[in-house]
């Protein structure tokens, strides 16, 4: 998965899979009542209770102590774009070894 820039009114967080560690995936769990599977499949489906979480989430170290249930927002207010996070590629070949 690529990193997910999320942003909301004024505030943009990077969301990056990858970096997860299970502390991560256990305040999802605390928070949201699902496991990291279902949650990433919500937030492709754009399902109400996953982008609550994904938006708990990424705003957690912004507002420690905030609650799931007190993030509200207009869906037209999110955005979700996916970052090409790929290495860029040297067009230069490599020289021959022999």
């Amino acid at each position: 998965m690529a990193v997910t820039t999320v942003g909301l009114g004024d505030g943009k967080w990077e969301f990056d899979e990858r970096k997860l560690e299970l502390k991560d995936a256990f305040a999802i769990k605390a928070a949201t009542g699902l496991n990291l599977k279902p949650f990433m499949q919500g937030i492709a489906d754009m399902d109400p209770l996953c982008l609550q979480g994904l938006v708990w989430f990424v705003q957690r170290t912004d507002r420690p102590g905030q609650r799931l249930e007190d993030i509200n927002f207009r869906i037209v207010d999110l955005t979700l774009e996916q970052v090409d996070d790929a290495e860029p590629v040297d067009p230069t070949p490599a020289a021959p070894t022999t």
